[in-house]
């Protein structure tokens, strides 16, 4: 983010304001970028912010599809992805589901069109083992040339963005309970909008690879409780202790099954 703003702040005359921001709080229940929204810098408005690029998670991207969330907040997100894609050759996905644990999520909730860039997970995802000689440097040169093509599209655009935010619901901001001290070991696939909570793959010498979970399992129940998406598993993770005994009810390849 900061490579980026330098560059544009060299070489790009926008038509209007950019404002590069780092927000706090976000695994507290996002309160730097709510804050942010209710306390715009400057003369800005709340009403006056016109686009948000979110940067979450983006530092191994290591080959696989850029996934940009929430492209349906307006519709020249698609557009534009697809575009930056062809130019760079970055190849990007849409996934439909939010992740609401993420600061473009503050954005959507004021009506504010806002996308969210993310690498994917990883098997260090959220692990003291995802250090620094992990990143993908190369690809994170990638994911910077693509903000710099979006934040040059956004500051010409004179244009506002068609917005499809009109009576959507608000996105549920988790607000964090504690820590969670129990672990299952699997690795979350945020591309999945299905039923029940897909894995792309488990942590080694965890539960969920002494049980046999396996990447493309899907989660349905956790002790009878439905997995309906990924704030609903980690709140019945939460509620675990470590050493619990759980049945979790899986569907793989068509088979349903419980562990």
């Amino acid at each position: 983010m900061i490579e980026v703003a330098a560059k544009v702040a060299r070489a790009f005359t926008p038509q209007r304001p950019i404002i590069f921001a780092a927000f706090s709080g976000e695994e507290s229940g996002l309160l730097g970028s709510e804050y942010f929204i209710q306390n715009p810098p400057g003369p800005f408005e709340t009403e006056d912010l016109f686009a948000m690029i979110n940067l979450d998670s983006v530092g191994r991207l290591e080959g696989r599809t850029l996934q940009v969330f929430g492209t349906e907040s307006a519709y020249e997100w698609p557009f534009m992805a697809q575009g930056i894609g062809f130019t760079i050759g970055v190849t990007s996905e849409f996934p439909a589901e939010t992740i609401a644990s993420s600061d473009h999520v503050s954005f959507l909730n004021a009506g504010i069109p806002a996308i969210h860039l993310f690498a994917g997970t990883h098997l260090d995802y959220h692990q003291p083992t995802d250090t620094v000689d992990k990143l993908d440097a190369a690809g994170m040169s990638e994911i910077s040339l693509w903000l710099e093509e979006a934040v040059v599209y956004l500051g010409d655009r004179t244009d506002p963005l068609r917005v499809n935010l009109e009576g959507t619901e608000q996105v549920e901001v988790a607000r964090q309970q504690g820590e969670r001290s129990a672990s299952l070991g699997t690795v979350p696939d945020f591309a999945y909008s299905g039923e029940g909570v897909r894995i792309s793959g488990v942590t080694p010498d965890s539960a969920a690879e002494e049980v046999g979970l396996q990447a493309g399992d899907i989660l349905l129940n956790y002790n009878d409780e439905s997995v309906t998406d990924m704030q609903t598993y980690s709140n019945l993770l939460r509620e675990s202790a470590p050493g619990d005994s759980v049945i979790i009810d899986v569907l793989r390849e068509g088979m349903k099954f419980s562990i």
